[in-house]
């Protein structure tokens, strides 16, 4: 324990704070802080230089208004143009009001002592820095509100998670939308009557207005709110969040968190937009946000797959002219690597040419795969069907439990609020079931034909390879060859030499040389 005279005559720096949270549910004001620090101060004989207030911020980081200030503070006047002027105390209640991250806060710890002479304790956790016990201690005080602010973190999401899965919205109402002024309605928004027309505007130019861009959406609605007197603060980046929201159609996104997956789920608040309108919308963006890909060329139709085998980093490409006007191409290491390998692209392919050519499935495997093809075909429709069958019925159940829910509620058995909680459970549950027979059924008959083409089109993969544009060329070096490519000494090969290609190369059923059948040798058609 500190002795009282080694404090008399040292100056200190008082901190106090306190978030709006704590203030309210604890009572433990900034005034109660102050009144306990300068009481200290009188007691101690310690002469206090100044005093920093943080009205309503966390401690969950050292970002904070009033702590910045003291920081550069003390930095200023550290010894200052009179040496006796220099604080060399730095004193607060608790050290949950220093800090409740503790990595930060030992930083701040070593910080204050080492660069600025000033020694941060807390009058009623004091530690003695010259024990080198004293970290156990300062640890400990420091590890108890870090784990408290952690575990109102968790407790604080939790709750919002649940509140947003019973289709509540738990932030600041979004435009178009006012939040419930009752509390028995917490969570709840209501269309504001004003700005909940500029939001149905903004989705109807934007469903239907191909002529106009975005930007001149944003123009059009601002002058509507203009000339209705209604106040449109919504920058461009918001605004084309707003044209995200699925909150304008009904409907709560709850996010991802801790291993359950991101959903959507029927809200309690009236919709603003149509789900017709919103899916166009939505349409439209994901094309106007679509990168524009880089062209293709054709002399250099490995650029992007193929690796430097002395760096083995991924090579670029460009063309060069002969002092006789004739351009040639080469792959190359990027120049800022340092590395100076140069590989003529024309013999590059020859060799990946004649790696395609090893690849030649028999006419006996290709029955074989095929075989195999009909057989999980006619497996996975019989699962299929199973499935959706039962999908089927747990729709019709969930129908049954709304049109219950209906009646309860027109005999007087539920209350208003139970009926919402009961018909939007039941709804966001339906939606799941729907969604997922919608998925089944979208598997087409056709992905048999698919797979066989593919086998067809693997059995013949060189000649396709030659008789194809860049567009085709490109495809089939992402699919065959997701793992990237090496010409060294004349060959090229995969990066990796457990690439499934190398399960087709160099068939061993059959003999170099030996004529294929009519079967193998008839071309095959690409798809469009």
């Amino acid at each position: 324990m500190f002795q009282r005279q080694t404090l008399s005559g040292r100056k200190a720096i008082l901190y106090v704070r306190v978030s709006s949270d704590e203030q309210a549910n604890e009572g433990y004001s900034l005034r109660a802080q102050k009144e306990s620090l300068t009481k200290f101060c009188r007691q101690q004989g310690i002469q206090v230089l100044r005093v920093f207030e943080d009205d309503g911020y966390s401690a969950k980081n050292f970002d904070r208004p009033a702590w910045n200030e003291l920081s550069a503070w003390a930095q200023a006047n550290r010894g200052g143009a009179d040496p006796s002027f220099g604080a060399d105390l730095l004193l607060f209640t608790k050290w949950s009001r220093f800090g409740r991250n503790i990595s930060e806060a030992f930083t701040w710890i070593d910080r204050l002592r080492l660069e600025l002479g000033v020694e941060p304790q807390a009058i009623e956790q004091w530690v003695s820095y010259e024990d080198p016990n004293h970290v156990y201690l300062l640890a400990i005080n420091l590890a108890e509100p870090d784990a408290a602010n952690r575990w109102l973190s968790i407790n604080t999401k939790q709750g919002m998670r649940r509140a947003q899965r019973e289709g509540r919205w738990t932030t600041q109402a979004p435009f178009g939308y006012v939040t419930s002024k009752n509390r028995d309605e917490r969570g709840v928004i209501y269309p504001d009557p004003d700005r909940a027309e500029l939001v149905r505007f903004a989705f109807d130019l934007a469903a239907h207005r191909h002529d106009l861009t975005i930007a001149d959406i944003r123009l059009k609605v601002r002058q509507r709110a203009l000339q209705e007197g209604t106040r449109f603060t919504v920058s461009r980046s918001q605004f084309y969040r707003l044209l995200r929201g699925v909150v304008y159609t009904g409907r709560i996104e709850v996010p991802a968190w801790k291993g359950e997956p991101a959903e959507i789920v029927q809200g309690l608040h009236t919709p603003i937009v149509e789900d017709e309108v919103f899916d166009a919308v939505q349409a439209r963006l994901a094309g106007t946000r679509k990168q524009r890909r880089a062209p293709i060329r054709p002399e250099i139709i490995l650029r992007g797959h193929l690796l430097c085998p002395q760096c083995g980093r991924l090579m670029t490409g460009g063309g060069s002219k002969s002092q006789s006007g004739k351009r040639y191409w080469y792959y190359h290491c990027v120049p800022r690597y340092g590395c100076k390998v140069r590989q003529r692209a024309s013999h590059v392919e020859e060799a990946f040419v004649k790696l395609l050519g090893q690849a030649r499935i028999s006419r006996d495997t290709r029955v074989l795969f095929e075989a195999l093809i009909d057989e999980d075909r006619a497996r996975d429709h019989a699962a299929r069907e199973k499935e959706m069958q039962a999908l089927q019925e747990q729709v019709a159940t969930l129908e049954e439990k709304a049109f219950a829910a209906d009646e309860a509620l027109v005999v007087g058995r539920i209350d208003d609020a139970a009926y919402q909680r009961l018909t939007s459970r039941y709804t966001a549950d339906r939606l799941k079931l729907e969604a997922r027979l919608a998925e089944i059924r979208t598997w087409s008959a056709q992905a048999g034909e698919a797979l066989r083409f593919y086998v067809r089109m693997l059995s013949e993969v060189q000649a396709v390879w030659k008789r194809s544009g860049p567009d085709v060329r490109s495809a089939l070096l992402g699919s065959i060859f997701p793992e990237k490519l090496v010409f060294e000494n004349g060959v090229v090969r995969t990066a990796s030499p457990e690439n499934l290609f190398g399960l087709f190369a160099s068939d061993r059923g059959q003999k170099e040389g030996r004529r294929r059948s009519s079967d193998q040798r008839r071309p095959i058609r690409l798809p469009g």
